[in-house]
């Protein structure tokens, strides 16, 4: 089972996991007697303290009594006065020290974003999706003590390249022109194979030689997320894996600005209102608020959540503020009052309540999808357990993580896992949600859930 971590550009994202390996893969490949001092020695640290095959925290007790800063500064004199190479001055070098320390988080959904990264982000939180037009989220998975993290499509835009090349929500990039996106440690593989018995130390070599050409060549989670989030007009080979397909898929795409409604409102027949959500964001808001005396006097409501990858908390007035676009909506169709819990640190639960309202006294049905995440599912389970809106479709994505989204004066974000949203009781969400009325997949992505949900009305 899944444990996400986000979210998003959708993503964007630091993976301390995937840079580690690639850093390791990129050390081993320069040849078998650089390879970490060969196998032998990799046997000998095996067996102490702290080895390879362990991501060792540091001793607070061992820990320097220098100030931080103090070393900072005087590491970056000596790169200045020392280093042989060029090395892309104090920006390159700070861009990368700030990406550390959020790496060390060991969170693949907590970054530090360049300016690029950055700017891309705003714009996809606004419905202006560069290259291939996804949100791309990172999630986890142990096999056998070893956290495996996956480049995963929460959502694709409509008519953009990863959509109209079949990419959809829950399908792993594995590789992207021929390159492995790196999705664990290579010291995993190092444990692994000095662990073996019945071969000495040339053997083990020779099996850990061609896994670290394979690391040497990979993309790191960060690499490939600028890759496909950013810029326009590049082609892209990618291959992806899909739950229930015995093969990967790869397909050619090229990277293009993609526009999406954040939201849209119609009147269909029979006096049904349609309310489509994409995105959660001021505009957003503006359109459910345009909407709410048609809605008022319909005979019901669909509210389309389908594909909607939520949102985030960032600076009021931002436009791109997700959290506030969807505690708007829960209020304003389910009467406010105590409308969620989030977990800000374990085992501190915050009740979040807005104005009572009277609510649009219409019966309500949500269409949910693999697409539907976040504050979305916050959103439907909500209005689920207090005016009983009926769920179509199938399992939404599961994703509890509620992000904050900080722009810095580099012109660069800090993006921080800041809560777990909750259930109304204070208890963690169950995600999936599944729903009342279950569609197959084909159906629930179609029209035929708005006919199904009509017939709820």
């Amino acid at each position: 089972m899944y444990r996400i971590l986000r979210i998003s550009v959708a993503v964007i994202l630091v993976a301390i996991a995937a840079d580690t390996a690639y850093m390791a893969g990129r050390n081993l490949g320069h040849g078998s007697a650089q390879q970490l001092g060969g196998i032998s020695r990799l046997i000998a640290e095996q067996s102490m303290p702290g080895n390879l095959g362990t991501v060792a925290m540091a001793d607070p007790s061992t820990a320097s009594k220098v100030p931080p800063r103090e070393v900072f500064q005087s590491i970056i004199d000596r790169i200045h006065r020392r280093y042989v190479r060029d090395y892309g001055g104090n920006s390159n070098l700070s861009n990368g020290a700030l990406a550390g320390m959020v790496a060390a988080l060991n969170d693949p959904f907590t970054s530090y974003l360049t300016p690029g990264l950055c700017s891309a982000r705003k714009q996809s939180l606004a419905g202006t999706y560069h290259g291939i037009g996804a949100d791309l989220v990172i999630t986890r998975q142990t096999k056998n003590d070893v956290d495996y993290d996956y480049l995963t499509v929460e959502d694709t835009a409509p008519g953009g390249p990863a959509a109209m090349a079949g990419l959809k929500p829950g399908d792993h990039i594995t590789n992207i022109d021929g390159h492995w996106v790196i999705a664990y440690s290579i010291l995993a593989d190092v444990a692994r194979i000095v662990k073996e018995k019945n071969k000495d130390a040339a053997a083990k070599q020779a099996e850990l030689d061609p896994i670290a050409t394979r690391f040497q060549a990979g993309y790191s989670l960060p690499k490939s997320l600028r890759l496909l989030t950013e810029g326009t007009g590049t082609n892209f080979k990618i291959t992806f894996a899909r739950n229930g397909r015995s093969a990967p898929t790869t397909v050619t795409l090229t990277t293009a600005v993609t526009a999406v409604k954040p939201a849209e409102f119609t009147m269909q027949s029979g006096s049904i209102a349609y309310l489509k959500i994409r995105e959660f964001n001021r505009e957003s808001t503006n359109v459910v608020d345009a909407a709410l005396p048609q809605i008022k006097q319909s005979k019901g409501l669909i509210l389309d959540l389908r594909d909607n990858s939520g949102g985030v908390i960032s600076a009021s007035g931002s436009g791109i503020d997700g959290y506030d676009a969807a505690l708007h909506l829960i209020s304003v169709l389910g009467k406010g009052g105590h409308i969620a819990t989030i977990e800000k640190k374990p085992g501190n639960f915050v009740q979040v309540s807005v104005a009572t309202t009277a609510g649009v006294g219409v019966p309500v049905a949500i269409l949910i999808n693999h697409g539907t995440a976040n504050l979305a599912e916050m959103a439907a389970e909500n209005l689920h357990n207090k005016i009983g809106a009926s769920l179509v479709g199938t399992s939404s994505f599961g994703n509890s993580i509620l992000q904050l989204f900080a722009p810095l004066d580099d012109g660069g974000a800090l993006q921080i896992d800041t809560a777990h949203i909750a259930s109304l009781d204070g208890k963690g969400l169950k995600l999936p949600l599944q729903p009342t009325v279950a569609l197959p997949p084909a159906d629930a992505d179609g029209t035929a859930a708005i006919t199904r949900a009509q017939s709820l009305l």
